[in-house]
């Protein structure tokens, strides 16, 4: 049901409380209590653009507590309910109310200069975790701890489902509309937040017992890994805050390799193919390609990195035979071997003459890297050089991931197996299993937070805390950053050493590079039919690899089988056609429709505004997808954010409309343009091939 905040009472409020115990947590000092109510909130604006500014204002305003919902107009009136629910509990420091929004940062620019704010935590500027209202009201993120949008999460974890295109966001209204919206548009507004107070009760139940509320979906790991991780330290007869003080890089260190060595997924595709449609492609993936990295890798540094002074190209090798290395080396007369370039510009430390292939290296007089020892395996395999000379060499001890660390990730996975061979992979429980194998990859990859923001509701400015101590942190950590590198450079180092092998073969047959795009843990081949025995035998060593690992550490070989195989996910892409990175479509078979359906992933344009812009104007996608494509403003579904921090107001519909500060959603156009230097070398790959240098 639903009210208008003006109809409400402190009866009305009483009536429909839980009536629950608090949840107690912290110790000490540090204990306080949350009540036990489910509460969401969210807010729908207008905006008001112009050439000169673009204005936004909040036209109403929707608060769930448990099964009653609230509705206002003003922010007076917000304000004037909070209060309400502060006499009402007796809310302090030490007794909360727990309220939930979806992308938190948006309604905070609207509401930051109304609250009086005791407490934030914040990502970045604009960006908060939490902000805590006069000492007893705590506003969360939900999509934080879900990951998503709200449709998302609600999906996955809710009754109430997200409306879609049932509120016209280009209709002007002022706070008087806001009681002339229809049924099925305030049917919209009370959903938003009814899905947040339904996803609070899943909060609730699911957290509380294990002792915490978490802030992000790491943050569920994070505090079960780091007790798993003291305990296993404990029972050895060691404390988990020493090793990771013997274990951990120095501050300096530390900074250049998560700058430098750190390298994400591989995402990139062939000069001769782009902007070329294909036909009879074929696409595989890597099943959970790093939680199987996780669970199946043997190399990782288990010690201290040591530095070793001897820097012998010779000596560097045999290193790397039997220890986990990371050097950082000077190549000159650096060339390119096959159809791929490997090398990310943006982990240069320096370069000479270098030619750069869509942000990649292509050949240079000379560039300085600071690579691992897997690293170094890919340039041998696709790179060439005149000489090396390597100016620091580090080196550690290979071994396992620690079990405190892959027993939990698994707990999981095998979950999310378990229920997936039931049937039950439209469940809640599905969705937080499978939230918490991806997560456990994000834990080892999270980079230490050395500077703290807050908001000062006084000023009405962003703060840094800089009392951050490099050791005393390292200090709380459960795991080591060289963990996530390495996790992330295996992952790398498999998909292209497959990519090599495959086209390897087709090179000796006369066929050519037939690996023409890569993203991450994905590749689209062609003439997969031929050479899919490559990727057979591949699939076939691993599953051994994966049975042992059950054996090993007594694992549920039922849930793990697969894990890290390459899966034939579309076996004929009738066309695929790529510009670039993250840019590409492609025609496949649908076996639900029975027909083919053209799909296009283009980063920075929304998913399917492509494939509506060509069937509005009865335009070919394969045509419109190229350089110099261009989406209308209206069609792109695009937005950019202006933010508004000085008061403002409009006319809108004969009322004045007032903000203190807003932030306004404008769509805008989208123009895909392939970089110059990216066209430049175009020519030079097909030089080189009609020379047959690759």
């Amino acid at each position: 049901m639903y009210k208008w905040v003006n109809d409400i009472t402190a009866d009305d409020i009483m009536q429909h409380s839980l009536n629950l115990p608090k949840l107690r947590f912290g110790f000490g000092s540090r204990i306080h209590y949350f009540l036990h109510e489910c509460c969401g909130f969210d807010i729908e604006t207008t905006q008001i653009v112009t050439p000169s500014y673009s204005h936004a204002y909040m036209y109403i305003w929707s608060f769930t507590f448990n099964d009653l919902t609230i509705l206002g107009s003003y922010w007076e009136e917000f304000l004037m309910l909070l209060d309400m629910f502060n006499n009402i509990f007796e809310l302090d420091h030490k007794n909360r109310l727990l309220i939930f929004i979806a992308n938190e940062g948006f309604e905070f620019q609207f509401m930051r200069k109304w609250l009086t704010i005791t407490d934030s935590f914040f990502i970045e500027e604009r960006k908060p975790l939490y902000v805590i209202h006069n000492y007893g009201i705590e506003f969360r993120d939900a999509l934080q701890i879900s990951g998503g949008n709200l449709a998302t999460l609600a999906k996955n974890y809710t009754t109430t489902q997200k409306m879609v295109g049932d509120l016209d966001y280009n209709i002007k209204r002022n706070h008087s509309d806001a009681k002339k919206l229809t049924p099925k548009e305030l049917q919209y507004v009370l959903n938003d937040t009814i899905i947040l107070a339904e996803f609070m009760e899943y909060y609730f139940r699911t957290f509380s017992p294990m002792g915490f509320l978490p802030l992000t979906k790491t943050g569920i790991l994070r505090k079960r890994v780091k007790k798993a991780a003291t305990q296993a330290f404990k029972k050895s007869g060691s404390r988990l805050a020493n090793v990771m003080k013997m274990l951990h890089p120095k501050k300096e260190l530390y900074e250049l390799i998560m700058k430098y060595l750190f390298r994400g997924g591989y995402v990139h595709g062939t000069n001769e193919t782009v902007g070329v449609v294909l036909s009879n492609v074929s696409g595989v993936d890597v099943t959970s390609m790093y939680p199987d990295h996780m669970f199946l890798y043997d190399g990782y540094p288990m010690s201290k990195f040591c530095r070793d002074y001897d820097t012998s190209v010779s000596h560097y090798e045999e290193l790397n035979a039997t220890y986990c290395t990371m050097a950082v080396i000077d190549f000159y007369d650096i060339d390119i071997t096959t159809a791929h370039s490997i090398e990310s510009l943006n982990k240069i430390i320096e370069k000479e003459e270098a030619h750069i292939d869509n942000g990649r290296i292509l050949d240079a007089k000379r560039i300085r890297v600071f690579i691992t020892n897997l690293d170094y395996d890919l340039y041998k395999k696709f790179y060439k050089w005149s000489k090396m000379e390597i100016k620091h060499l580090w080196k550690a001890r290979r071994g396992r991931l620690p079990r405190y660390l892959l027993d939990i990730v698994y707990e999981y996975y095998n979950a999310k197996a378990t229920l997936k061979r039931q049937g039950l992979n439209n469940t809640t429980e599905y969705a937080l299993a499978k939230e918490m194998v991806n997560s456990g990859y994000g834990l080892t990859v999270t980079r230490m937070r050395q500077t703290t923001i807050v908001y000062n509701s006084s000023t009405d400015e962003y703060e840094t805390d800089d009392t951050f101590v490099f050791e005393r942190e390292v200090e709380k950590q459960a795991l080591l950053p060289q963990w996530g590198i390495w996790i992330t450079a295996a992952s790398r180092h498999t998909l292209l050493s497959m990519v090599y092998e495959l086209d390897k073969a087709a090179n000796a047959n006369g066929d050519g590079s037939i690996c023409i795009y890569m993203d991450t843990d994905s590749i689209k081949i062609k003439l997969y039919n031929k050479y899919h025995y490559i990727i057979d035998e591949y699939n076939q060593k691993h599953d051994i690899l994966v049975k042992e690992l059950c054996e090993r550490n007594g694992y549920n070989y039922e849930s793990m089988r697969g894990l890290g195989s390459f899966d034939l996910e579309y076996p004929y892409i009738k066309r695929f056609k790529h510009c670039g990175a993250k840019r590409y479509a492609m025609k496949v078979y649908d076996f639900k429709t029975k027909e083919y359906k053209t799909t296009s992933t283009i980063s920075g344009l929304t998913k399917g505004a492509l494939l509506k812009y060509c069937t509005r104007t009865h335009k070919s996608v394969w045509e419109v997808f190229e350089d110099g494509m261009n989406i209308p403003t209206k069609e792109t579904g695009k937005l950019a954010s202006i933010y508004n921090d000085e008061p403002h107001s409009d006319i809108v519909n004969g009322e004045l409309m007032e903000e203190m500060s807003s932030i306004c959603l404008t769509p805008i156009e989208f123009t895909m343009s392939i970089d110059a230097n990216y066209k430049k070398y175009f020519d030079e790959i097909e030089k080189r091939l009609k020379r047959g240098v690759l």
